[in-house]
This record gives C-alpha cells, sequence and structure tokens, in this order.
C-alpha cells in the first residue's frame, strides 16, 4: 500500500514516506539518477519493510542506500525486508538492533560494511547472497544468537573481529574463494567446535578444526568451544597470531614447539580454562596482554631467550602462583604481573635486575619469595625495593662429554653428563631427551649413543635444581654412512699413525673423503688407522 510524502525542506533533499505502517526519513542521493538512501530513523520499530521506489512530490526515487547509522539501537524492531534494488547497507545501520531474528541480505550488495549488525543479539540466522565478497570489521560481533552461517563462495575477505563473541556459532566453513582472514575474525566465540576450510584454498587450511595458513606457519584461530584439555601446536608453526587462542573453555593445557619464534599480542587472552603453558626457546618477547586473563594458568617458566616481556603480558593472573623469569630478560613492561594476586615465588635468573615500574606486581604480596642468582642478591634488594623475602641461589652447571658426535649406522659412542653445584643447590631430577630416536639411540644407564639410521639428532640433559630452574646441555649427533664412529673425544688418541699402511681420511663433519692424505686441499682432517684417531693439518 503506497502511503503520502511530506517535504521536509524547501530543497526536497530529506523527506519522509510511509510504506506498509513504517514512515521512513530518505535522502536524495542523485536527483537525476533519481536514487535515494534511507536517512537516520531512530524511532523504527515492529516488522520493518523497506520499498524499493518511494516518492517526493510526484517525483519516485528507487531505493538504493542504508546509510550509516540508519537504524542504530532501534531494538523495537522485530523484523526487516530490503528491497532487492538496494546495492548498500551502510556500518553500523543496525547495530544493537536485539529485536531481529532474521537478515537476508539483497542480491545487488556486494558488502557487509563494519559493525552492520553488531550487537543483533537475537539474530539467530543470516543469508548472504552470492553478489558479497566483502565481510568488513565486526559485522557481525557479538551476534550471541547465531549458531550457523554459509558463507557464499564468492566471499574473498572477512575482516577482523567480523564473528568475534558470537557466543552460539557452532561451526563455520571458509570457501575455497576466501584470500584473508583478519586478526580475532572468530575471538571469544565459545561455542565454536570447528573451523572448516573448503578443499581449494589456496591462502588457508584446516588442521583438526583449528585454523592455519595454507603452508601451516600461521596458526589464526583455535575453536574456542573445541573439546580438548591439551594442544601440541603443530611443528610447522612459526607465528601465533593475535587472539588465536582468546576465549577458550576447555584448554587446560599448551605446548609450543621450537619452531615458533613469534606469538602476538593477546594470543591466549582471556583463556580462562588454561592451566599450564610450554614456551620455547626460540621466541624473544611476550607482548602485550599475551595472557592476560588466564585465571587458572599456576605457573609459567620464561626462556632465557626472551628479552622483553610487554605490559599487562600477565595482567590478572589470579590463579599464578610461580613464575620464573629467564636470564635473558631485560625488559619488564607497565603492569606485567598487575592484580596476581596469589603469585607467591618469583625465580629471577638474570644477572642484571630488570628496572621496575609502579604498577609492575602491583597486588602481588610483598612477602612473595624472590629467588636470585647468589651473586646479585644485593642488586636485586636495592632494585627490587618493594618485596621483603629474598633467597640468594648457589650456581649449577651441566657439561656433557662430546657437544658433537659423528657415527656410521650400527656404531656406537659414549655420552655422558658432568653436573657440578654449589653446596646450597640440589637436583631435583634429570631427564633425557632424543629429537629423532630413529637416528640414533640412546641408553641413559651406559650412556651409549648407537646409529640407527642417516640424519641428525640432538641429545639433551635437562636437569632441575631445588629452585625449579632448568638447566641443560645438548649434543648434536650426526649418524651416516662412511662416519664410521669419530667423535670429537676420540681425535688424537695415543695410538701412532703408519702412513706407509692402509688408513682412511675424513672431513672434520666425520663424512670419509679419501683413503690418502696426498692432493687433498689444504685444511684440517681426521685421520683413522684401526683404533688410532688423530687430527692434521694439511698445508
Amino acid at each position: 500500500m503506497l502511503g503520502m510524502s511530506m517535504a521536509l525542506q524547501a530543497a526536497a533533499i530529506d523527506f519522509q514516506y510511509t510504506y506498509q505502517g513504517n514512515t521512513l526519513t530518505y535522502t536524495v542521493i542523485d536527483e537525476d539518477a533519481k536514487t535515494v538512501q534511507v536517512a537516520t530513523n531512530t524511532g523504527a520499530s515492529g516488522d520493518l519493510v523497506i520499498p524499493e521506489t518511494v516518492e517526493n512530490e510526484g517525483v519516485t526515487f528507487t531505493v538504493i542506500k542504508i546509510r550509516d547509522r540508519a537504524f542504530t539501537y532501534c531494538t523495537d524492531i522485530t523484523s526487516v525486508t530490503f528491497p532487492n534494488t538496494l546495492t548498500s547497507i551502510g556500518g553500523w545501520a543496525f547495530y544493537g538492533c536485539s529485536g531481529i531474528s532474521s537478515i537476508e541480505i539483497p542480491e545487488l550488495v556486494t558488502k557487509i560494511d563494519m559493525s552492520t549488525f553488531e550487537f543483533c543479539s537475537g539474530l539467530q540466522s543470516v543469508t548472504i547472497p552470492s553478489s558479497v565478497t566483502e565481510i568488513s570489521n565486526s559485522a557481525f560481533r557479538y551476534c550471541s544468537s547465531l549458531t550457523a552461517v554459509s558463507l557464499p563462495e564468492s566471499i574473498t575477505s572477512i575482516a577482523g573481529y567480523a564473528f568475534s563473541d558470537c557466543s552460539s556459532l557452532i561451526s563455520i566453513t571458509i570457501p575455497a574463494s576466501v584470500k584473508l582472514i583478519g586478526d580475532a575474525a572468530f575471538k571469544d566465540c565459545p561455542s565454536l567446535e570447528e573451523i572448516i576450510v573448503e578443499q581449494g584454498n589456496k591462502f588457508y587450511c584446516s588442521a583438526d578444526g583449528v585454523l592455519l595458513s595454507n603452508d601451516r606457519t600461521d596458526l589464526l584461530s583455535y575453536p574456542a568451544g573445541k573439546a580438548c584439555d591439551d594442544y601440541l601446536i603443530p611443528n610447522t608453526v612459526t607465528t601465533i597470531c593475535p587472539y588465536s587462542f582468546s576465549g577458550c573453555v576447555n584448554l587446560k593445557s599448551v605446548t609450543i614447539p621450537g619452531t615458533v619464534t613469534s606469538i602476538n599480542e593477546r594470543a591466549f587472552y582471556n583463556c580462562n580454562g588454561l592451566e599450564s603453558i610450554t614456551l620455547p626457546e626460540s621466541i624473544t618477547s611476550i607482548l602485550m596482554n599475551t595472557f592476560q586473563d588466564c585465571s587458572k594458568l599456576k605457573s609459567v617458566v620464561i626462556p632465557n631467550s626472551v628479552k622483553e616481556i610487554e605490559s599487562h603480558a600477565f595482567y590478572n593472573c589470579k590463579g599464578l602462583t610461580s613464575c620464573i623469569i629467564g636470564s635473558g630478560v631485560t625488559t619488564l613492561g607497565e603492569g606485567v604481573f598487575f592484580q596476581c594476586e596469589n603469585l607467591t615465588k618469583i625465580v629471577a635468573l638474570p644477572t642484571v635486575p630488570p628496572e621496575v615500574n609502579y604498577w609492575l606486581f602491583f597486588d602481588v604480596p610483598r612477602t612473595a619469595e624472590i629467588f636470585v642468582p647468589k651473586a646479585c642478591l644485593e642488586d636485586y634488594k636495592y632494585i627490587w625495593v618493594y618485596f621483603e623475602n629474598f633467597i640468594g641461589m648457589g650456581e649449577l652447571n651441566v657439561d656433557l662429554s662430546a657437544t658433537e658426535i659423528s657415527i656410521d649406522v650400527d656404531k656406537e659412542a659414549i655420552l655422558k653428563a658432568d653436573i657440578t653445584m654449589e653446596d646450597d643447590q640440589a637436583v631435583e631430577s634429570i631427564v633425557w631427551t632424543n629429537t629423532a630416536p630413529d637416528v640414533a639411540s640412546y641408553d641413559e644407564a651406559t650412556g651409549e649413543v648407537k646409529g640407527i639410521a642417516d640424519g641428525i639428532s640432538e641429545i639433551t640433559c635437562k636437569v632441575i635444581d631445588k629452585y625449579g630452574v632448568t638447566h641443560s646441555a645438548t649434543c648434536n649427533v650426526k649418524v651416516g654412512t662412511g662416519v664410521n664412529g669419530i667423535v670429537e673425544s676420540m681425535v688424537d688418541t695415543p695410538a701412532c699413525i703408519d702412513f706407509t699402511a692402509r688408513y682412511e681420511v675424513f672431513d672434520l663433519t666425520g663424512k670419509s673423503v679419501a683413503d690418502t692424505i696426498d692432493g687433498l686441499v689444504p685444511g684440517t682432517y681426521i685421520i683413522r688407522q684401526g683404533n688410532a684417531v688423530k687430527k692434521v693439518a694439511v698445508k
């Protein structure tokens, strides 16, 4: 049913038009093309129907746009029907319209603009046509009743926060056409169990429901509702993106491999089920708010490789009781441990105490035990004056009998650890690790290293002292045909080499290169003859 029109301005740029009981204000976009956009209508309510055409002073105009913030906070709108002529819905157009339960986007719309349907808490379903190529920042953020959304193959871009904080969203499938997914696109969706990427996508993939870059080096989003207690990040990953694990409700433990070199800000923000995290020696900084609001995190060990911990990294981690700060840390940002009210044990390994800012330890008990290297105890007392209870720690050192071993398949060598310590130290545990037991085996009881197959392995001895600090030493083991048991500790044995008899020549990696020193390129080599081994220089 057509209604009446009334000019609001002499130039008829803005006017009202009533259609099916809805009186809305429109703005003329182009008088020659006779097009208008829906203007700001803060009092709209009920079943909103926007017509394809409207009239003003006998002139018919086509409705092609809805302006930015046209219906912001119109909580009494219960449904909306768009005209097929519509080409654009502006940013924040339906922001906070909590009464709308379903949306069907018209076929001519190509972009869902910034925050268009943000805080539409009653929205349960949305139909997106194949004309849409872009979903902008926060487009459906805080749509808490949205359980599923079907994205068409036309979508190429999903911006940051597009579906974040959609608390009922269970699953989402990323089309093969998508080229860009912004940070935090699916953050804090506690019901989200999986993110699926369609086959053929050249930019992204999914591994066990976790969203990764196609080359699997970037971890973009771990579904917050995924039913998993422990997660081992794949060893292809080098970067953990912002908000990757934000809001995870079931995850209790995360192990980060040594391939990861970058953990971005807020990566584990509000991961309120997280109890433990293993950080690798490959990272050099912990960025701002990385673990903020991880209320169940009990303890954390900052690797010696870390140089800086940025502001509020562990802010409000109320369950945190102990922390080891690695020896490489030189800078502690503002409020790193702000409101960590149960942090009663800090082991600080830097020999030069990091400077303290006012908010750094705010709410941390002054009576917390502060363990520091004995040699710099007085420095810590002077600089970390906030605390009352300092304890000096004696030294403990771990040395291996060899740092490099080269052996042949089925050959053996001996590797043992020498642990020295001051009187006030003690060994709590010793753990040997082997990165490639299929390459080289290691017997802890005898110290025997045996070559299994060609390749390289790292055998590490980790000693945990009475303060919970880990001390380690590593031996690189190379196994390969022609190596024949040459190890650094065997070089220059007392037995003499008879150069008139048969012998073997190896380079310093243990590779067999000749059976005579005649004609060799000048350099250092290893000669082996029976049980006799000697390092020689060829000039």
